[in-house]
């Protein structure tokens, strides 16, 4: 099972290394596929990633713990830009990487369409019915995941996951 998953990570990396997400002509609000957050944080129309980054508040202790994670823990998001959940969690998930300094090219980032779906179709492959959804994985392995809402906030959560 680890082989065939980190066969399909592999393969994920592959043949998405050049694609980058594209506004949809009808929504142009709507970002579809995989990209990375510069997208977001460079455009107009997505205002709301900015304000929400800028005014997250992160808990000091949850950061603290969230410093301690070793390299091999990486993440994959599916975010819908036109979703109110991705517009709150997905700016204060950066802001915690961030605060953290953990590197972001530890996220691979897609964006999904309305109806939860992107051009490459791997949300299938991870059983996406939401969004955002923020997968943690360790050794190619996920080992948690938070589904469009947080208990305590996005670092404690994440924090939980690793320490189970």
């Amino acid at each position: 099972m680890r082989l065939l998953f980190s066969i399909v990570m592999l393969s994920m990396i592959t043949l998405t290394s050049s694609i980058h997400a594209q506004s949809n002509e009808s929504d142009p609000a709507l970002l579809i596929g995989r990209s990375n957050v510069k997208w977001l944080q460079n455009n107009k129309q997505f205002a709301w990633f900015n304000s929400g980054y800028d005014n997250y508040n992160t808990n000091a202790s949850a950061i603290e713990q969230l410093q301690k994670i070793t390299p091999d823990i990486s993440f994959i998001v599916f975010a819908g830009t036109w979703s109110d959940a991705t517009q709150t969690l997905l700016p204060q998930f950066y802001k915690a990487l961030d605060a953290a300094k953990i590197n972001r090219g530890r996220v691979m980032l897609y964006f999904l369409d309305r109806d939860k779906k992107s051009p490459q179709g791997f949300e299938g492959q991870f059983s996406i019915n939401n969004v955002p959804t923020f997968i943690v994985m360790k050794n190619g392995e996920e080992v948690g995941r938070i589904v469009e809402s947080v208990s305590s906030s996005i670092e404690g959560d994440l924090v939980d996951i690793l320490g189970r």
